[in-house]
């Protein structure tokens, strides 16, 4: 049942992002730049993750995150292969201001988290 709803909200995610591209007429290079500001701002947030209670010495994931009319991150879910990783970013990053931002919609954005680093 968790693998359905994490389907459906996957499929619901990309039609969102398809629906919202075609309505964007925006320079890709702005685009380009305004998530890396995003990115920047989720790494602060993240700060020096501490994994020494956990066995990770390194783990990759996707965030699948959308920016609201409050320019607030609400994370969707994070696609891992550890549920820590998951309830770790939802903690640090779920609700956060995110500044100077214009974006809005739904985002995705891999992520590399090593001890006391994020990439």
């Amino acid at each position: 049942m968790k693998t359905n709803l994490i389907k459906s909200l996957a499929t619901l995610l990309l039609l969102q992002l398809a629906l919202a591209s075609f309505g964007y007429n925006g320079d890709p290079n702005e685009i380009k730049e305004r998530l890396e500001n995003v990115r920047t701002q989720i790494t602060e947030y993240i700060e020096n993750p501490d994994l020494t209670g956990t066995e990770i010495k390194e783990i990759e994931a996707t965030l699948h995150f959308v920016i609201n009319k409050k320019s607030e991150l609400v994370v969707v879910f994070v696609d891992s292969k550890d549920d820590f990783v998951d309830l770790f970013l939802k903690e640090r990053l779920n609700y956060k201001f995110i500044e100077d931002n214009l974006l809005r919609g739904p985002y995705s954005m891999k992520i590399i988290i090593k001890n006391g680093s994020l990439f």
